[in-house]
């Protein structure tokens, strides 16, 4: 029922390799980074000494350019250990793609060289009042790069910056001075760590994703032009944005998939004595619990299947490769949350205790639900498209 579509050996050695980090190392620590809302560190400090930091970066700059769907595969084994450390490592995975394709040639090749050295980058693009991943006319950015000299000044706020201070750097979401669109203009500049101009604060305690620690950051910084990605609005234009659904796809379905896995092991003791010689084995309750583990079951078949598919479907840049999995985000975020609440139904009452882990995992997916792009922007395209709307309005003009 969980066919995986066939990784090349390379991608299979670097998947199996995170898989085992995880489950000998991440596992055991999720607990402690959630309960204490601290970032997992030694997590990324593992992925660094294995050399893991670096899975989407280009061969010929120094990465290891692992597939698409390897990179499901390792966000998925990521999430099925510790939720915070997937969503993390996606945010620095996909900013780190983006610093290695976009820009010049020689701007590739040194952020590559960073990269492959175990560089980590967060991803700053939301702001406390605005958001420039949300759909075209809501989306809205704040942060300015005004001109200094050869260089640029950045000061701005940015929000629910994930990796708080342990990054090393942080691709920020900017607009050039006198930008009138932010789909022409938004850029991205890199702020590297400093002693002064950089102002944490500790201000994340949410639900769930804990050890995220998406806390809030000041910056009142200057920067040399090589600090800018590309040019202004080239993100858009490569259509690349949607990458970071990429990940959120493995993430969520990983988290999901550890919930039910939790949950059946609960089940099958509970059917061991349910079912023993001497018991009641017309119970409708026992038909309910394996009925119940089927349709999650089923569920998640499903899910992996999509999210293989738009893995592999199309290559990034593409307007299907985005459309893609914006979708297929929408869906496993939003399925995602229902397993893991029917999870809990499943193990029972003993699941929502703190010190269990479907508890936490039940914290943890509620962030694909409001994360952009969140489901409700993915059914608008697909409604948008599926309804012919663009058509209607210009028929209408």
């Amino acid at each position: 029922m969980f066919d995986d579509f066939p990784l090349p050996p390379e991608d299979r050695d670097i998947v199996e390799q995170v898989r085992a980090l995880a489950r000998e190392k991440f596992a055991p620590r999720a607990a402690a980074h959630d309960d204490k809302a601290a970032f997992p560190a030694a997590n990324f400090d593992d992925l660094k000494k294995a050399g893991l930091t670096a899975l989407r970066v280009p061969r010929e700059l120094g990465g290891k350019e692992i597939s698409s769907l390897a990179y499901l595969h390792v966000l998925r084994a990521l999430a099925n250990a510790c939720g915070s450390t997937a969503l993390t490592f996606n945010m620095h995975s996909t900013v780190a793609f983006f610093a290695t394709h976009l820009g010049t040639a020689q701007a590739r090749r040194y952020w590559g060289k960073r990269l492959s050295e175990g560089m980590i980058l967060g991803s700053l693009g939301s702001e406390p009042f605005n958001n420039p991943f949300l759909p075209g006319a809501i989306a809205s950015l704040d942060s300015v790069l005004v001109k200094r000299g050869n260089g640029y000044h950045l000061k701005t706020r940015k929000a629910w910056c994930s990796l708080g201070s342990y990054a090393d750097a942080w691709v920020v979401y900017v607009l050039p001075e006198g930008a009138k669109n932010l789909e022409t203009s938004l850029s991205l500049a890199v702020v590297e760590k400093a002693p002064t101009g950089i102002t944490f604060i500790d201000d994340w305690d949410a639900v769930g994703m804990r050890g995220t620690s998406s806390i809030t950051i000041d910056f009142d910084v200057d920067l040399s032009a090589d600090h800018v990605i590309g040019e202004p609005g080239e993100l858009i234009r490569a259509n690349l944005r949607a990458e970071y659904s990429l990940g959120y796809c493995g993430t969520y379905y990983g988290i999901a998939e550890a919930a039910y896995a939790f949950a059946a092991s609960s089940a099958k003791t509970a059917l061991g004595m349910a079912l023993a010689p001497g018991r009641d084995r017309m119970n409708p309750d026992i038909g309910r619990l394996i009925t119940e583990c089927g349709y999650v079951r089923a569920q998640l078949a499903t899910m992996w299947i999509a999210a293989q598919h738009a893995a592999t479907s199309t290559t990034p840049g593409t307007e299907q490769r985005r459309r893609s999995l914006i979708t297929c985000k929408a869906v496993i975020a939003e399925r995602a949350a229902e397993l893991v609440q029917r999870a809990v139904r499943v193990a029972g009452a003993k699941s929502i205790y703190r010190k269990h882990p479907i508890e936490r995992q039940y914290r943890d997916v509620l962030a694909g639900l409001v994360m952009a792009a969140r489901p409700e922007h993915g059914y608008y395209m697909v409604g948008f498209d599926d309804l012919g709307v663009a058509a209607i309005l210009e028929s209408g003009k």
